[in-house]
């Protein structure tokens, strides 16, 4: 399926655009507030082939679509009011949330774009590590110098990074949130405090400190920011509030952040820092097993985002931080499980995606292995949980660190190098190691735990693509059907709107007007799904098609909706037809007429096979 079919489907499946509060994404996920959770429709999109899973959680709406999801964000936004993919609503206004939730979702929301700027630093700081530590490269050279800013600017200017993304959040003017982050880091401004450690505003105190790399004292700043914004705006005549907002703006909230927020800020960092500190102090066994093997509960919850602030205050402070030491076999153990799936199972499709979600989550991103192979099958979540707190502990009495903002990967290996290094190697591979071993131990369910519209064994069938009654193709009210002109098949009155593929196979053609659509089998037989009668002449009104030409798709897959009302209305039959087009070639079996659901098989197709004559 395509970005932007996908786009469409999720869109709506949650319940159209009218019932988006607000989308954004992360790196595996959509993440939707909706006005009403009721109207979105989660069992069907748990089958929608694309999404690797649904959660509710932290009052969010989460669709986990994987490595896709930036793609696919950037086909659904234009959908959401216009592009903004924000719309404020009385029921936006007035919805309660608990008020730790709504932090936590506001600490993702303003962390989760930047963390691909922060694990790219990462891997470049951790290469940097490895090839000083291996005596590729001095330090002193500028090709080291050169490299290390690149990485060391995305962890220096996170105020500024983080002034872009909590403006966008509360609605500030982004370039004036830009302008309060760099008057923290300002070179003149930094000498000075470094001469003058305390200085006065108007006789008010200032003390001075080092902002660069911190989090809190920005966000505090951007979000008091809104609401003096929105202030002036209501006061200030239109003709004079595109220069005196900003001006005002500039002239008050600098000042503040440097005697208010940058201390508080400050110190709620620290003392957050001081508080996970002493925490793996006082037992880094138990810390290291709660954090390795509670990991993958929090990613279910999305809730995982909510410790990167957590690891960049302690290596700002420190210069390390334990935490992605605790958390990384997690991903390993994903990683693990995963593989072991994909060697056990006996589905071609299975295995495809169960390799690839193992090999991503080797790279930092666990959600595809997590919703799409080890929750689908449960049992892989055993070794997955034992596996990360067996890591985390052996990392925890290791007194393993990462020393750089990294976000656990084979990757950023490198960025842990240093005190505790070998302890890190062998958690990660105690981790995938369990995980892998358990798995393939305790085994998998594929027929009971597969999702309930999955096809084991597709070859050779054609199923009911939708509930309803069907019956040989002679019976088609189309003559030209039914006559078997256009081949042997069969024909289907739907209970509903939606039509799923037949087959597993490959879509060779979609009619523009969505109506009809062409399938080649593995096998090479050529299916023709056509729904409704003479519909062709809506020109595509109330269809809409979940594919497009070169798509692979499996049996049960989304083909395409349509309206059945604007259909009859029309008045035109829904009757859909479904036929072997090349039959001449294959062995077609006879229809057993009567009702079916979708996914019951109807039909074998069998290649023929060749006689020679004497």
């Amino acid at each position: 399926m395509s970005d932007s079919a996908l786009a469409r489907t999720v869109l709506d499946l949650v319940g159209g655009a009218n019932n988006v509060t607000s989308v954004t994404h992360c790196v595996t996920r959509l993440r939707f507030d909706l006005e009403d959770e009721a109207a979105a429709k989660k069992a069907e999109l748990e089958k929608t082939p694309g999404v690797l899973g649904v959660v509710k959680a932290g009052g969010q709406y989460q669709v986990v679509i994987g490595n896709r999801v930036p793609d696919v964000y950037a086909a659904l936004a234009p959908m959401v009011d216009g592009g903004d993919a924000t719309r404020r609503s009385t029921a936006e206004t007035t919805r309660k949330t608990n008020p730790a939730t709504a932090v936590l979702n506001t600490i993702a929301k303003l962390f989760t774009p930047i963390v691909p700027a922060l694990a790219g630093g990462g891997i470049i700081k951790g290469l940097l590590v490895l090839a000083v530590s291996l005596g590729w490269m001095d330090k002193t050279t500028g090709t080291y110098t050169i490299l290390n800013t690149a990485a060391d600017a995305v962890f220096y200017f996170i105020p500024v990074l983080l002034a872009y993304t909590t403006a966008k959040h509360f609605k500030v003017d982004i370039p004036v949130a830009l302008v309060i982050a760099g008057s923290l880091l300002l070179p003149s401004l930094v000498t000075y405090f470094g001469d003058n450690p305390q200085t006065d505003f108007f006789g008010i105190p200032v003390f001075g400190a080092n902002y660069a790399s911190s989090v809190i004292p920005i966000i505090l700043a951007v979000w008091t920011a809104s609401f003096l914004q929105r202030g002036l705006n209501r006061v200030l005549p239109g003709p004079v509030r595109l220069v005196i907002t900003p001006a005002i703006v500039l002239a008050v909230m600098v000042p503040l952040t440097l005697i208010v927020f940058g201390p508080v800020g400050t110190l709620v960092g620290n003392a957050i820092g001081s508080g996970f500190t002493w925490l793996t102090e006082l037992s880094p066994l138990v810390a290291g097993i709660i954090f390795g093997g509670t990991y993958p509960l929090l990613v279910i919850l999305g809730l995982h985002r909510a410790l990167v602030p957590v690891g960049i205050a302690e290596v700002a402070r420190t210069g390390q931080t334990a935490l992605w030491a605790f958390t990384g076999p997690s991903n390993f153990a994903d990683a693990g499980a995963s593989a072991a799936v994909g060697i056990i199972t006996k589905n071609k499709a299975t295995r495809s995606v169960a390799f690839a979600a193992s090999l991503t989550a080797l790279c930092g991103i666990t959600e595809p292995a997590l919703y799409g192979v080890n929750l689908v099958f449960k049992r892989p979540m055993v070794g997955v949980l034992l596996g990360g707190a067996v890591g985390g502990a052996i990392a925890g009495i290791g007194g393993a660190h990462a020393y750089a903002v990294a976000i656990p990967s084979v990757l950023t290996i490198p960025a842990f190098i240093g005190a505790g290094f070998v302890s890190y190697l062998i958690a990660i591979a105690a981790a995938f190691v369990i995980a892998f071993v358990l798995t393939l131990v305790l085994g998998i369910k594929e027929n009971t735990d597969a999702p309930a519209d999955a096809v084991v064994d597709t070859t050779g069938a054609v199923v009911a693509p939708a509930a309803g009654r069907v019956a040989d193709i002679s019976a088609a009210s189309d003559r030209a059907f039914a006559s078997g002109a256009l081949g042997a098949g069969f024909v289907i009155q739907p209970d509903g709107g939606r039509i799923v593929s037949p087959v597993t196979g490959e879509v060779v053609m979609v009619f523009p007007t969505k109506h009809a659509v062409g399938l080649r089998m593995d096998d090479g037989a050529e299916i023709l799904v056509h729904v409704g009668v003479n519909t062709v002449k809506l020109e595509g009104r109330g269809f809409t098609a979940h594919v497009e030409k070169g798509d692979r798709v499996v049996a049960g897959a989304p083909l395409v909706d349509f309206d059945p009302e604007i259909v009859r209305t029309a008045g035109y039959d829904t009757e859909t037809y479904v036929v072997v087009s090349n039959a001449s070639n294959f062995e077609v079996s006879s229809v057993a007429g009567g009702p079916v659901t979708a996914g019951d098989r109807v039909l074998s197709v069998s290649a023929k096979v060749a006689t020679s004559g004497v």
